[in-house]
């Protein structure tokens, strides 16, 4: 069990810093964002949220977890996903004048295919 937590660490880590390294994110995040759809999976790179969100969420999702893609979301409407493992209550937003779940921005995630991700966790 500590070896894999171990590995899973490292994992987080490294995809991190492949992730924030320019070249990776022109190459690989940047095509892959435009292609998430639902149903994809996708593994969570960055949990850090602020607080003065919380109000619109009631679940959050976990760095170095796997989510499947629910619903992907255009800029005009706040460009995100939401997550079938991560459910939240809708909300109305005023600036769009509707309700909807919140989501989650996607550089907040990699989208999980065998060409970047070819391990399971």
């Amino acid at each position: 069990m500590l070896i894999k937590t171990i590995i899973k660490y490292l994992l987080i880590n490294f995809i991190k810093i492949l992730y924030f390294n320019k070249i990776y994110y022109y190459f690989r995040v940047y095509k892959l964002i435009d292609r998430m759809h639902p149903g994809q999976k996708v593994f969570c790179i960055d949990s850090d949220f602020d607080s003065d969100i919380s109000g619109y969420f009631q679940n959050f999702p976990k760095e170095g977890m796997v989510y499947t893609i629910k619903e992907v979301r255009p800029p005009e409407l706040g460009e995100g996903v939401t997550l079938q493992e991560v459910p939240n209550k809708v909300v109305y937003f005023a600036r769009l004048d509707q309700v909807i779940e919140p989501a989650f921005h996607k550089r907040r995630f990699i989208l999980i295919s065998q060409s970047n991700f070819p391990y399971t966790i």
